[in-house]
């Protein structure tokens, strides 16, 4: 049973994981379009279907465009939580005595959040600028995103074992298992919760 944890759950099935999501993601957003309508029987029998080589380059055929938007959004959930006032509630205390804190503030940055989008929906649509640029060139976004969480998993597995938060990290002794399953319980970058 060791070594079948070793190689097969603990390897395999993280390293499948890891290189399919990406391609299952786009996957299923091309199935969802037309010719497709979400339909799987009329991607399969369709010959105007993307071979799978091709959906794999756009799952990682990002750009900086959504990058630059997928950024500035994440800046502004960074900043308005930060700001916005919130009562602290404690998460469940950790094997260590860690106990987690948070501000309870997730519904006032909903509302703000949506309300700063309808402003600039208007603003947008008074510039000329469709707003709908996001659903427009959505495969450009979700490709970026998968570059991103990548990327920001790399982040987090090197921070959680040379920079660690909390005295809740730790590494298994396989990076393919530690990428996937994480190496610290509660990061924490610049004093905000990732």
């Amino acid at each position: 049973m060791g070594l079948y944890n070793q190689i097969v759950r603990e390897t395999l099935v993280p390293l499948l994981l890891i290189a399919t999501t990406p391609l299952i993601c786009v996957w299923l957003f091309i199935v969802s379009q037309t010719p497709f309508n979400g339909s799987f029987t009329a991607f399969f029998r369709s010959d105007k279907a993307p071979r799978i080589d091709e959906i794999w380059i756009k799952s990682f055929s990002g750009s900086w465009f959504a990058a630059k938007i997928l950024l500035g959004f994440a800046s502004w959930a960074v900043v308005v939580t930060t700001i916005l006032p919130g009562n602290i509630a404690l998460g469940p205390i950790t094997q260590t005595g860690h106990i987690p804190k948070y501000k309870e503030n997730g519904f006032k940055y909903y509302i703000i959040t949506m309300i700063s989008f309808i402003c600039l929906t208007i603003y947008l649509k008074s510039m000329g600028i469709s707003p709908t640029i996001i659903v427009d060139r959505f495969s450009e976004f979700l490709a970026t995103m998968n570059i991103m969480a990548l990327i920001l998993c790399l982040f987090l597995y090197i921070k959680g074992l040379y920079f660690p938060s909390t005295e809740d990290h730790g590494s298994s002794g396989n990076p393919v298992f530690d990428f996937y399953w994480g190496t610290e319980l509660y990061p924490r970058v610049f004093n905000v919760d990732v």
